[in-house]
């Protein structure tokens, strides 16, 4: 990863169990470059929480108006994962970029 990436950590039970990779894209845009739950604790509600917790703490920072990502189209999982939390796609292709508007 590059020096520019900040990594969040979720931890639970003592354990960490998930991560999410991002970096300033521009003055108010805050870019996720990569998200990742530990496989056996996938499905289970974490992704979701560990999201929801970062978008929050963007949110507090009060520095950005964007949250964006890019996905592959063809995972379904991720796509209803950003969904949920309100992301909503600006461009779909091979690769999905999605965006947050905070």
């Amino acid at each position: 990863y590059h020096e520019l990436d900040t990594v969040y950590l979720l931890k639970s039970e003592g354990v960490y169990k998930g991560f999410i990779v991002y970096r300033t894209a521009t003055a108010k845009v805050m870019y996720v470059r990569l998200l990742g739950i530990l496989t056996k604790y996938r499905r289970s509600g974490l992704g979701t929480e560990m999201l929801n917790l970062f978008v929050d703490q963007v949110k507090k920072e009060g520095k950005y108006t964007t949250l964006q990502l890019n996905v592959n189209g063809d995972n379904s999982a991720a796509v209803r994962l950003y969904d949920s939390i309100g992301f909503k796609t600006i461009m779909k292709a091979e690769v999905r970029r999605m965006e947050f508007k905070i």
